[in-house]
């Protein structure tokens, strides 16, 4: 649940030669594996919007789990992550109210190199029937959006894509990476450890950014 907790799994991993796999699933949704390849490289906008609905004492959002944004948010952080394939250099958040673990409403801008910027907004205050989660992308004069695993649109190209099986969040693509890379030890886009760590030290940061209301640098 902290960054120091990263580093000593980090640690352990480097020590025991051992496959290390965080459950980061969206990375493996056939979807949004649609959306990133179709969108290409370069200097890209992602926008993320999870609408939880009330999650009442749900036990992600409990004081030992860290809260709903180090329980859940993760995931979105490293969806950011593995869509711009590089990793942030600053965090600013606002929160709605106060800065804290157990506050699960926050707006998140993450800045990357060469420019490109993921907003990432996480709330428990709306209604879950809209659907919980959505995701537009932008890039190289492309559009694509994704509703809820349920639909996808692209914009801005003459090709077309493979429309993916919908309401797969990419669980067991997940499971079976980390099955491979144990039994062969070849990595084939798993979250590993580092990936796990990056997601935690964002959360850190944006909890930061939140309470001081300074961009903060990852460098």
């Amino acid at each position: 649940t902290t960054v120091v907790d990263c580093l000593s799994i980090l640690d352990a991993q480097a020590t025991s030669g051992r496959v290390v796999r965080v459950g980061y699933n969206r990375r493996f949704s056939p979807m949004l594996q649609a959306m990133r390849g179709f969108v290409g490289s370069g200097q890209k906008v992602f926008t993320q919007r999870v609408s939880t609905g009330d999650i009442g004492q749900h036990w992600s959002n409990t004081a030992e789990e860290g809260g709903r944004l180090l329980g859940e948010g993760v995931h979105f952080f490293d969806l950011s992550n593995w869509m711009m394939d590089a990793f942030p250099t600053t965090v600013s958040a606002q929160f709605v109210g106060k800065a804290d673990p157990l506050n699960p409403n926050v707006s998140i801008s993450l800045g990357y190199p060469e420019g490109s910027v993921s907003t990432i907004v996480y709330t428990s205050l709306g209604s879950p029937s809209g659907g919980k989660e959505y995701f537009e992308l932008f890039g190289n004069g492309r559009s694509a959006t994704v509703d809820d695993y349920k639909s996808i649109e692209t914009y801005g190209s003459g090709r077309s894509i493979r429309r993916p099986r919908k309401g797969e969040k990419g669980q067991a693509a997940a499971m079976n990476e980390f099955v491979t890379a144990c039994l062969s030890g070849a990595d084939s886009g798993g979250a590993n450890a580092i990936a796990g760590l990056w997601a935690t030290a964002i959360y850190e940061a944006a909890l930061e950014s939140g309470k001081t209301g300074r961009e903060i640098d990852l460098n």
